[in-house]
């Protein structure tokens, strides 16, 4: 069962440059009629980074496991769910960062792949097809843009 679907949960954010933490109220509890605002760090004014109901967030001595959170979200992955069963494993270590991000990168390009092989019939499915498409190719550059600031060649992932 769903549980975020029956109940509205403040949002997760984090702040890597402080290594902090915190859930934000939610706009209709403060102005249900104001605009909405980027969430800023308390502490640095850095805006926040909305990592998903399902995000506990490490120590603030964990540094190697907050740059790989950080490392994550610059990727595009975060840790979103419906509730029912979590949004997956995440790694916890540079080590296994790397590995994660290069399987995700693979099956962003295998997906992106199938979806250029459809040949869509009508307007909706063209529609469809482009939308995944850009979505894909948005994932595998942000995983390789990632990958590459890890020190990590394209080449030796392909071979």
């Amino acid at each position: 069962m769903c549980r975020y679907a029956f109940k509205v949960y403040k949002p997760h954010l984090a702040c890597f440059g402080c290594r902090k933490s915190f859930r934000r109220r939610l706009r209709a509890d403060v102005d249900p009629h104001g605009e909405e605002h980027v969430a800023v760090c308390p502490q640095c004014a850095v805006p926040m980074a909305d990592l998903g109901l399902d995000f506990r967030a490490p120590p603030m001595s964990a540094r190697k496991r907050w740059e790989t959170i950080a490392s994550l979200w610059r990727a595009g992955i975060t840790f979103h769910s419906c509730g029912c069963s979590g949004p997956g494993w995440r790694p916890a270590t540079p080590t296994a960062l790397r590995a994660f991000l290069e399987t995700r990168l693979r099956d962003a390009i295998e997906q992106r792949a199938r979806w250029q092989d459809i040949l869509p019939r009508g307007f909706e499915e063209r529609l469809n097809r482009a939308s995944a498409m850009a979505s894909f190719t948005r994932q595998v550059v942000a995983i390789e843009t990632e990958l590459a600031q890890r020190g990590t060649k394209r080449s030796e992932r392909e071979g």
